[in-house]
């Protein structure tokens, strides 16, 4: 008998929660130890996504590194991302000063420079290292914050993520949906997260690691209609309940005139910054995302 999707997902969300509601009652080194142990696993046995790391690491770095070195930057590429979810779950009910002492803030200073100016501003990110303690950090700190994000497909799962989101004092606007909300959130002079690492059937190509990628315009639009700032920002763990959140300085362009161009142009240079810190530490970043997906 086939089982049907939806059996699926209710299936995983139930044991999602389960196993999430387990999690705060662990220690930082137990939840480190199982992020170790469950990547290596996810690397193991989810053959689909390992074979699309592999690629896209290929695909990146071409003969510049070793197939030794390539599966390496893989496996803890999966240790990443899976200790970054694990961590997600597990600070659910940490306080702000708590979270706060966890998160080494790199150049956070520049959040009350930007917003002196009255626009809000983007917080450019990645699906790399930890980026909801990152958000979890900026709340903490007393900032307003919102974040643009895909739903989950499971609205009972979605339910159970984004309730952590909320309850972690930072709004949730789904992705594809009215911009009204984050346009607002800029003009009340708030912070809004975007992650425009992956790919998309809109947007505009321009290139990520030498390739054309089709890459979500978001960042470039509200910065040339409203003038906000662009702001890279990211965060990775450096121990068991230890953070590293590392602030990089505005995105600078001068807009040409040409609309189209100037959405371009900016697009690329989001990209190189992203990039950039991808380059840095390869292995936080979520390489098992067909990032390359959508071509001519």
């Amino acid at each position: 008998m086939r089982i049907g999707k939806k059996f699926v997902q209710s299936a995983g969300t139930f044991l999602f929660t389960r196993f999430a509601n387990s999690l705060p009652k662990k220690s930082a080194e137990q939840i480190d130890a199982m992020g170790r142990r469950y990547g290596n696993l996810l690397f193991k046995w989810v053959k689909s996504r390992r074979k699309s790391a592999l690629e896209n690491l290929r695909t990146a770095f071409g003969d510049t590194k070793t197939e030794a070195e390539i599966e390496k930057i893989a496996r803890e590429s999966f240790v990443s991302i899976t200790s970054s979810m694990l961590d997600f779950c597990w600070a659910r009910d940490k306080s702000d000063e708590e979270i706060d002492r966890m998160v080494e803030a790199e150049n956070m200073e520049v959040f009350d420079r930007v917003l002196a100016d009255g626009k809000g501003f983007l917080l450019l990110t990645a699906h790399y290292g930890n980026w909801e303690m990152m958000a979890r950090k900026i709340v903490a700190r007393g900032y307003k914050l919102s974040v643009i994000a895909r739903n989950a497909e499971d609205k009972n799962m979605r339910v159970a993520v984004n309730g952590i989101r909320e309850n972690s004092g930072y709004h949730v606007f789904p992705k594809n949906e009215s911009m009204s909300g984050p346009v607002k959130a800029l003009r009340r002079n708030e912070v809004l997260g975007i992650l425009p690492d992956q790919n998309t059937i809109d947007g505009v190509f321009v290139n990520f690691f030498g390739k054309r990628a089709k890459t979500a315009t978001g960042p470039a639009v509200f910065h040339l209609k409203f003038g906000a700032p662009i702001v890279p920002c990211f965060t990775v763990k450096t121990g068991p309940g230890k953070y590293k959140m590392m602030c990089g300085e505005p995105l600078k362009y001068t807009p040409c005139g040409d609309y189209d161009k100037d959405v371009r142009d900016l697009t690329q240079l989001a990209n190189d910054a992203l990039e950039h810190q991808i380059r840095l530490m390869h292995q936080h970043w979520l390489w098992m995302h067909k990032r390359w997906k959508t071509q001519d």
